[in-house]
């Protein structure tokens, strides 16, 4: 009856401010169960303080998976120096409870420095990037890089080479992708010759960030060039190996972002369609993408946009890596367009 979960405990210090989260799933026959966030206030020397409560925060019991966010925002009283956290569901007995996807982030750290901001991963406490991510912090405007290969793949088989674009339209070109000093270019041109990157880090299940603006460079045109930034099956088996297309757009600067979230082998069905308006895709903007076994997560700005877990949507059967393209749907004749990546961030899970 009113059974208390245990979370990781957390080094804290007085006067700071920290919310306490997790995503929990309940079921069975309640027809209204709670979850609330506990901590329990310890000293150095492990002396009991005292105990806060969190708001209860009502849960649907489900027998499929239903994940909800619980969360409270708890200050550190005088004296402490380490919180035991938990969470107490409210439910009659015979209740099946789960929770994951800890997450514990300052709100106001005192002296501490804070949590970056605008990013998912600052935000949510993601870690270091891995070594495979990218500053892009070499090159120049007037000598341009290539893309780090120890970190990327391009497009062709060498410098200067082609090979065919999407779905055979126009072409992929290695030389199509530069790194100008603090950013990495990505242009499209009107013949349909465009750039695409693809990292070398594979993971079956991780977080990925990346900061990124697109837009027209060329007379205006129907025939416009996708920005796409996509985690993709490493064997290329498609799609059964699913395909999860975390901002996707039908032209360069829209004010409306858009992701597409593909079912392995599209089922039960094709896919999933998420949008965001007013997000002014010239301007730069962090997007984030979270890929765990309980489900798919997107973020702009380090705020989420979209949450799929039904249908075993994540199920994605191998590992995947991070794809940056410029897709050509057309041909020839298109809008000439940039698409600038100021950063791309990989992220164990």
């Amino acid at each position: 009856m009113n059974p208390e979960m245990y979370l990781p405990q957390k080094d804290v210090s007085p006067g700071e401010v920290w919310t306490f989260a997790m995503d929990t799933w309940v079921s069975g026959s309640a027809s209204a169960p709670a979850v609330a966030m506990q901590v329990d206030w310890y000293s150095a020397s492990s002396s009991y303080l005292g105990h806060t409560e969190g708001a209860p925060v009502p849960v649907a019991a489900s027998s499929a998976e239903q994940w909800t966010r619980v969360a409270g925002d708890f200050t550190v009283p005088a004296g402490a120096a380490r919180a035991n956290v938990t969470a107490q569901l409210t439910a009659p007995a015979g209740m099946t409870w789960r929770a994951t996807a800890c997450d514990y982030r300052p709100i106001s750290a005192g002296s501490n420095p804070p949590a970056e901001t605008g990013t998912a991963a600052g935000i949510f406490g993601w870690g270091t990037p891995l070594p495979e991510s990218d500053e892009f912090n070499y090159g120049s405007a007037t000598a341009p890089a290539a893309p780090d290969a120890s970190k990327w793949n391009s497009a062709g088989t060498g410098p200067n080479t082609c090979y065919a674009g999407h779905n055979g339209n126009g072409l992929r070109c290695e030389a199509n992708t530069r790194v100008v000093g603090t950013y990495a270019r990505m242009t499209g041109e009107a013949n349909g010759e465009t750039g695409w990157l693809g990292s070398k880090r594979e993971q079956k299940y991780g977080r990925w960030e990346v900061r990124a603006r697109s837009q027209a460079t060329g007379a205006a045109s129907s025939r416009q060039y996708h920005p796409v930034l996509i985690t993709w099956p490493s064997n290329d088996e498609w799609p059964e190996g699913a395909e999860y297309d975390f901002l996707e757009n039908s032209a360069p600067g829209e004010d409306c972002a858009g992701a597409f979230l593909h079912y392995p082998n599209h089922q039960p069905k094709t896919q999933e369609h998420a949008e965001k308006c007013g997000v002014d895709l010239t301007q730069w903007h962090n997007f984030g993408f979270e890929w765990t076994s309980q489900g798919l997560k997107g973020y702009i700005d380090g705020v989420q946009w979209f949450s799929y877990n039904g249908d075993c949507i994540q199920c994605a059967p191998g590992p995947m890596n991070l794809t940056i393209q410029l897709d050509n749907f057309f041909g020839s004749n298109l809008q000439p367009a940039v698409f600038d990546i100021d950063w791309a961030r990989v992220y164990a899970l």
